[in-house]
């Protein structure tokens, strides 16, 4: 049997109902039969097709099984079975025109190129598919020439064998964000994919957001995987900056520590006239505290999927409606991000340079809850907090005497301190408005060397005072040092 020049890899998941129509489109391409081959890659997930595709797949075409398998491994798995010179990338919701297969392989064979992308256009599936389809123009009308490479999708992606292999296929980690990374291996080699007009696939957007969420889940989860795998040198500038969530904001542990001292502040009235910021950050942190990072993503996710079923309703106005569509796909997006920081273990507080000095702007981001970024001033760096913030120290078990160095805001901070769900009485050192000074006992801290330091304070918001700042603030710490006893 001589070898195809084209193989076409064709997982069946997330078919749409089209898998057959998928198949028996790329079988009758106006192409010799003996020049290309389909490599149909199933997962065994869903079977009712299976018999179907089987009986449309010629001699020559492959099946592939890699049972229970994500996505992108049967891409994987799929391409490392094909025999062919050149690999086709496409989704089995997406049917091909009869000439598609003959116009890129005319394409490649006039350029050289070693890699091309297909023209898609859209099977009419409903409202939501028509704003997935114009979110797709939207973007492509927005990228610049230069990110040719985000332009790249699994519905029509064909690259040579060779420099597949050359570039270690796909990285099946990154999920659906493994196309966009291959492409961009492409490109700092000063390689690219054109589009190819005369290819096409008509491809079968999502109906509803059941079929929508995976894909942009499995795309956050891969976008995060690949920034954090860095180097940071190198990905950023293509990608840009994450979500700025941390391990740390998502841990349900974390989360009860700051919810077990809001509760105190509230019963107790300890908060006084910051009683109703306590009680927000309870129910902001609630959700985590119970369930993580479902909690944490939970109102995203619900908000999202809101405003998928409000713009599939017929009325209103389309401008507004795809604006709404676009913010919460980058939403569940962010849900995805969420989801891949669950997957890792929460490190322990990192060590101080200093054993018996804490610094904000030194720590690592999963030692702070609730701070925001590192700042400076005349009187050095420090980092405000939210009203309910968390600082993890990591500290041997003794007794300590403690001096807190922070900038009040303009008002009363009505500043609260729990040391390991215990509350800490601060003395304010005489004329430093700005140093507290308070006892840890050893029974407060904990034998395993992390020490949870809760720092409630009455919201300030310097955007009240004319600022452009429009965060919600409490205090500025800018160290904590402690001395044994």
């Amino acid at each position: 049997m001589s070898t195809p020049r084209l193989s076409v890899v064709l997982p069946l998941g997330d078919h749409r109902g089209l898998a057959v129509a998928s198949v028996r489109a790329w079988v009758g391409q106006n192409l010799p039969a003996a020049s290309y081959e389909v490599v149909a890659v199933d997962d065994r997930r869903e079977r009712r097709h299976t018999p179907r595709v089987r009986e449309t797949l010629r001699a020559n075409d492959l099946f592939v099984v890699n049972a229970r398998a994500s996505e992108i491994e049967l891409y994987q798995a799929g391409a490392d079975a094909a025999r062919g010179e050149i690999l086709l990338f496409t989704e089995s919701h997406a049917v091909p025109a009869p000439e598609t297969g003959a116009a890129l392989l005319r394409y490649l064979d006039r350029t050289g190129a070693p890699a091309a992308t297909l023209r898609s256009a859209h099977i009419p599936r409903g409202a939501l598919a028509r704003l997935e389809a114009l979110v797709g123009q939207v973007a492509r009308a927005e990228r610049p020439e230069a990110r040719w490479w985000a332009g790249v999708s699994l519905r029509g992606f064909a690259v040579r064998h060779s420099l597949f292999r050359e570039l270690g296929g796909f990285r099946t980690e990154l999920e659906r964000y493994a196309e966009t990374a291959l492409a961009i291996e492409m490109d700092r080699r000063g390689l690219r994919a054109e589009e190819v007009a005369d290819a096409l696939v008509h491809h079968g957007d999502c109906a509803g957001p059941g079929e929508l969420e995976p894909a942009l889940l499995g795309l956050g989860r891969g976008r995060r995987a690949y920034l954090e795998a860095g180097p940071v040198a190198l990905v950023e500038p293509y990608v840009g900056g994450s979500d700025p969530r941390t391990r740390a904001l998502i841990d349900s542990g974390l989360a009860r520590e700051l919810c077990t001292a809001l509760a105190q502040s509230i019963v107790t009235a300890h908060g006084g006239r910051a009683w109703g910021a306590d009680l927000a950050a309870l129910l902001r942190w609630a959700p985590v505290a119970l369930a993580g990072a479902a909690g944490a993503s939970l109102p995203l996710r619900l908000r999202a999927r809101l405003v998928f079923w409000w713009c599939a309703v017929p009325w209103g106005d389309a401008d507004r409606h795809l604006a709404r569509f676009r913010r919460a796909w980058s939403r569940v997006e962010t849900c995805g991000e969420i989801e891949h920081l669950a997957r890792r273990a929460l490190p322990p507080p990192a060590s101080p340079r200093d054993p018996l000095r804490f610094v904000p702007t030194e720590a690592d981001d999963t030692d702070l809850v609730a701070f925001h970024y590192p700042e400076k001033d005349e009187g050095g760096s420090f980092r405000w907090t939210e009203p309910a913030a968390l600082w993890r120290l990591a500290l041997s078990p003794g007794h300590y005497r403690a001096r807190l160095r922070f900038s009040p805001p303009p008002s009363d901070p009505r500043l609260r301190l729990y040391l390991n769900g215990r509350v800490v009485r601060p003395t304010i050192e005489p004329g430093s408005p700005g140093a507290l000074t308070f006892s840890l006992p050893a029974a407060v801290l904990r034998a395993t060397g992390e020490q949870r330091l809760v720092l409630l304070s009455a919201p300030f918001r310097p955007g009240d005072g004319g600022s452009t700042d429009g965060r919600t603030l409490g205090i500025a710490v800018r160290s904590l040092d402690l001395v044994r006893v």
